[in-house]
């Protein structure tokens, strides 16, 4: 991945992955990759994912750019400039004195992540750091990869891509057949229900103990063991000892940041979608009104006010206690007075909108709605003008609200383009998310308004979200089993042609929303069957005719999301998976997009094998055990316990720790339980380990945290949101 250093830029706070990112809370399955480079010494693990300390003042500089799972691999830097710039001192932005420099002492550096990939030579813009030609954002010709990863496709699916992975349930399961007996009398488990047993006696059993362990105040563990403890507890056990102990440590001034942090996000990871799983009414609303608390905390930090805050909204679909309580009435109204406070720092008013957005729409009363509704529209609410950060996350929980005129809110919102472009990008991301609850005359009106807009829109992540709202209606359009946008609307050509020959800063983009539109297709309309054969074969030409490794990754994604393509589609891309000499971010898609269109051929398990084993990635390793998930199987688990055993160098214990957690496979606890606890071993390890540890113990088919990270307006993000987003 490109460093800090590879830039030339000193004093970068890079955020630094090295953890399951996307399964947050699945009992199966999670996304460990590499977010940075050895190169980075200070880093510390942010409950189980790896984050550098802020720079030392007088560092300056930005925080970069958020970057997007698999892009682990460094890049060389660009040419050097013409004239050498002047020196600059290690912590500060001026010119070093002259004469003899002092010496300077280094106190021992936290253990840093695990080195980085050897680099390759590019072959394509995005390797080189640097456009292949030059060309304006938009047009033609363009470089997709000269583009920052939040403004393509990239950020944009691995936010929302679990909505369109399978369900973990369908994949912990014990082989066909195989049933136990349970007390004389009763009936025999089925195996989805066998699996579950089995799940919670291990996490009771094993988990559950050692994570404790590493919350004692009396054993000796390094704040960032702990915090990855924490979110772990929250995700496998809900029992009122742990969840007063998670609540202790989010309110603890003496903790360390990083640990408060992690308790008040931990909190929200007890959200469990099946009924019978879940906390009753009553513990919950315990846990909402201490989180409410934390929010008004002032002496608490920014970011752990505003993790209370996400997880309020994380645990909004939940149950409540009592009928004051009941569908969040009592919690939209005191979020809706919390936001309209001034706050010091942007984050905590975006996380109290983005919290009251995901409350159950029959607890908000309308006075909140027309609220929002003013907010929008710009107007002076609560005797304060709103920024347009504020205004768009006010449209996005006023579209999942309901409120009355939502449609023409968003209508009015699409035509005007004197409005700040971050309230016309959360129209789109608003509008996409609400397609399915339009009528049949709404998303006619709804394509040709998104058509307009894209049209005016200015810059290729406006466009690229317009485009992913219209293979959305049109989706939702032909699962309705009608073909009035097909037939009566030009977005069917529209994304074709975009798809073929659309501007390359945007054309992953397009790829992806006609991947979307032909998934609701159907073979009995005829003009629906012939959209979905026409946009398969744009979709497999794509990706056998594109260079660029970026915008090739996106039409593999695209090709998963699609589902069973042609033999030789499978093909093509095995054979991109099994060489070595790719780029490792696009053999980590392909991955995926194959266990996604459910190809378990013997080949295609096989290159997932070889892939699994690929020692020069942690984020292509993790992938690899992720899509081998999904198709099942233990030899595989069986392989890394081994190799795990064996392994000397914190690199490699790095990627098997992740590997295991993404595979799901119990047998791989006790292993995984002897790294975490190996007090010799290095940070990093040993936090990937108690991350995989939570992962093989979350009984979500899906991740929780999907309700946060999937739609979300992250255009205009903050930084407590962007961490929110990426934390384990």
């Amino acid at each position: 991945m490109m460093t800090a250093s590879q830039h030339g830029l000193a004093g970068l706070r890079f955020v630094v992955r090295l953890g399951a990112v996307a399964i947050l809370s699945a009992a199966l399955l999670a996304l460990p990759e590499l977010y940075g480079s050895a190169d980075l010494p200070d880093a510390h693990a942010h409950g189980g994912r790896i984050k550098p300390k802020p720079p030392k003042p007088g560092g300056g500089g930005p925080v970069p750019p958020f970057r997007q799972p698999g892009f682990d691999d460094p890049r060389p830097p660009p040419p050097p400039p013409a004239k050498l710039p002047k020196p600059i001192t290690p912590g500060g932005s001026g010119p070093t004195p002259v004469g003899k420099p002092k010496p300077t002492t280094r106190k021992p550096p936290i253990p840093t992540t695990p080195p980085s990939e050897k680099p390759r030579r590019p072959t394509t813009g995005q390797d080189s750091g640097r456009p292949t030609r030059r060309s304006r954002p938009g047009r033609k010709g363009g470089a997709a990869a000269s583009a920052a990863p939040e403004t393509t496709w990239e950020m944009w699916w691995d936010l929302n891509r679990w909505t369109w992975f399978p369900e973990r349930s369908t994949t912990w399961a014990e082989p066909k057949g195989v049933v136990t007996p349970r007390a004389e009398g009763e009936p025999p488990l089925d195996r989805e229900a066998l699996a579950r047993e089995r799940r919670l006696l291990v996490v009771r059993q094993h988990i559950v103990p050692f994570l404790l362990k590493q919350l004692d105040p009396k054993v000796s563990v390094r704040p960032e063991v702990r915090a990855a403890a924490m979110i772990a507890l929250g995700k496998v056990s809900h029992e009122p000892a742990v969840v007063a102990l998670i609540r202790k440590h989010a309110t603890d001034r003496r903790a360390a940041n990083v640990v408060r942090e992690s308790a008040a996000y931990a909190l929200g990871m007890l959200r469990r979608s099946e009924t019978a799983q879940r906390m009753d009414g009553a513990r919950l609303d315990e846990v909402r009104t201490a989180l409410l608390d934390l929010v008004d905390d002032e002496k608490a930090p920014v970011r752990t006010r505003s993790f209370a805050a996400f997880s309020i909204g994380l645990l909004g679909d939940q149950p409540y206690g009592s009928p004051f309580t009941k569908d969040g009435r009592v919690m939209s109204r005191a979020l809706w007075e919390r936001a309209q406070r001034k706050y010091s720092a942007r984050d905590i008013p975006v996380a109290v909108l983005t919290a009251l957005g995901m409350q159950p729409a029959a607890g908000t009363g309308e006075p909140i709605k027309e609220g929002l509704r003013r907010v929008v529209q710009g107007r002076r609410v609560a005797k304060r003008r709103w920024s347009a950060f504020e205004r768009s996350h006010a449209l996005c929980a006023l579209v999942r609200q309901r409120a009355d005129g939502w449609t023409m809110t968003l209508f009015r919102t699409l035509g005007d383009k004197r409005l700040p472009v971050d309230v016309r990008r959360a129209a789109f991301i608003a509008l996409g998310k609400a397609s399915d609850a339009l009528d049949a005359e709404d998303r006619e009106e709804a394509a040709k308004t998104t058509s307009k807009a894209i049209r005016l829109a200015r810059d290729g992540l406006t466009r690229g979200l317009g485009q992913i709202t219209l293979g959305r209606l049109l989706a939702a359009d032909l699962a309705a089993g009608s073909a009035t946008l097909v037939t009566r609307s030009a977005a069917p050509a529209a994304l074709l042609s975009e798809a073929r020959h659309g501007a390359l800063p945007h054309r992953g983009f397009s790829a992806l929303s006609l991947a979307l539109a032909m998934r609701g297709a159907s073979s009995k309309i005829p003009e629906s069957a012939k959209f979905h054969a026409d946009g398969l074969a744009a979709l497999e030409r794509g990706f056998e005719r594109t260079k660029d490794p970026v915008l090739r990754s996106a039409y593999a994604a695209a090709l998963g999301v699609v589902g069973k393509p042609a033999r030789r589609c499978v093909e093509a891309l095995t054979v991109v998976l099994t060489d070595r000499g790719t780029d490792v971010t696009l053999r980590s898609r392909v991955a995926l997009a194959l266990a996604q269109m459910g190809a378990d051929q013997s080949d295609v398990r096989k290159a997932l094998r070889t892939a699994l084993w690929d020692k020069r990635s942690v984020a292509l390793r993790s992938q690899a055990g992720l899509a081998l998930s999904f198709l099942g199987g233990s030899a595989e688990t069986k392989m890394l316990i081994r190799e795990l055993r064996t392994a000397k160098s914190r690199w490699v214990l790095s990627q098997v720790a992740a590997a295991l957690g993404q595979l799901g496979d119990l047998d791989a606890v006790p292993a995984v339980l002897a790294l975490a606890s190996d007090a010799s071993r290095e940070d990093e390890p040993r936090a990937l380990a108690i991350a995989s540890l939570g992962l093989l113990g979350d009984p979500e088919p899906k991740p929780s945290t999907l309700r946060l990270t999937s739609d979300a307006n992250y255009p205009a993000r903050t930084d407590s949101l962007l961490e929110a987003f990426t934390m384990l």
